[in-house]
């Protein structure tokens, strides 16, 4: 049982070093701003969430509550196209700061009443 145990923890610290070592040499990153001519997001894993487009052309924001098997907030930017792109939600930027630039940079822009409110 003890070289079993052994073999796993060293499996283990053999994987953590490889992820280690991957995220050194490949330090992708979560990055979104806004100019008066570019709202920019991108997300290092999931290409859904990257999108590049200038505030003009953003209709509104929507918060939305869906539900499944368990319930889901997301939120929805829809450009003047009815294009829709879905806006990360998992890293640590502030929706207030977020919206205020969008309302700066294009005062026609519908925002949700409540920032931290979804609705379905």
């Amino acid at each position: 049982m003890y070289l079993i145990t052994k073999h796993v923890l060293a499996a283990i610290a053999v994987i953590l070093l490889g992820l280690f070592v991957w995220l050194m040499v490949s330090p992708a990153k979560f990055e979104i701003y806004v100019t008066d001519s570019e709202f920019y997001c991108h997300h290092p894993l999931y290409s859904e969430w990257c999108f590049r487009v200038h505030p003009r052309e953003i209709n509104r924001i929507e918060h939305n509550l869906g539900y499944g098997h368990e319930p889901n907030a997301t939120i929805v930017m829809v450009l003047n196209n009815n294009q829709r792109y879905q806006v990360c939600m998992t890293y640590g930027y502030s929706r207030k700061r977020l919206y205020e630039a969008l309302k700066s940079a294009n005062p026609h822009i519908r925002l949700p009443e409540n920032i931290n409110r979804f609705s379905h």
